[in-house]
């Protein structure tokens, strides 16, 4: 189910990315296999506050909330440029139901001297290649990636899509006959791009 932002319209992020290598910095703390995702730019009007929804694509789908639990899931897995703005995090919007999506209201208090002007905001996220939801359980935390070696399917497989069709993924697990197990992610919006997760020999 969609939250509503008070005071806020839900929009969503159909927008240019930038894919930086796989990233240490602060935005990818306690994120596995991350990697950096800035968003294209968005304009707001000077004090104009919306709610936006940004999403993880590629080989790095998956959005991951890094909060604490004592912080009430308001994370810091992005960035924001420039500083002028705010960005709150809206963690009841980020449900496993849409594992890319990382969802915000913002506002821009950019100024010049006392006057507000309106301003463009770029978004870089920490995104992974592994769900925060459905995490391979065999070998948490360590995995080999490896592109689909098409063995049989166990269970049916999941889609998982946003309404706008961004942040679009279907995943689904195999079982080869020599026994291994290999974890699947199909990114539907970027042309069917697939990769499988497994445990090292």
């Amino acid at each position: 189910m969609k939250i509503s932002h008070l005071l806020t319209i839900a929009l969503v992020a159909a927008i240019t990315t930038t894919f930086s290598p796989v990233s240490h910095s602060g935005i990818c703390d306690g994120v596995p296999n991350c990697q950096e995702q800035t968003k294209g730019a968005v304009s707001y009007k000077g004090l104009e506050t919306k709610g936006w929804a940004y999403y993880c694509t590629g080989e790095y789908p998956y959005y991951w909330n890094n909060a604490p639990s004592a912080a009430l899931g308001f994370g810091s897995n992005f960035k924001r440029s420039p500083s002028c703005f705010s960005i709150s995090e809206n963690p009841a919007g980020e449900t496993s139901d849409h594992p890319s999506k990382a969802d915000f209201t913002i506002t821009n208090w950019c100024g010049d001297g006392i006057f507000p002007v309106k301003k463009k905001i770029t978004v870089t996220l920490g995104c992974s290649k592994i769900s925060q939801d459905d995490s391979p359980p065999s070998c948490p935390g360590h995995y080999e990636t490896t592109d689909d070696p098409n063995c049989p399917l166990e269970g049916p497989a999941r889609n998982t899509c946003s309404s706008t069709g961004i942040g679009c993924i279907q995943t689904y697990t195999e079982k080869c006959s020599n026994g291994k197990v290999y974890y699947c992610t199909k990114d539907l919006y970027a042309g069917g791009l697939t990769y499988c997760m497994t445990c090292p020999d």
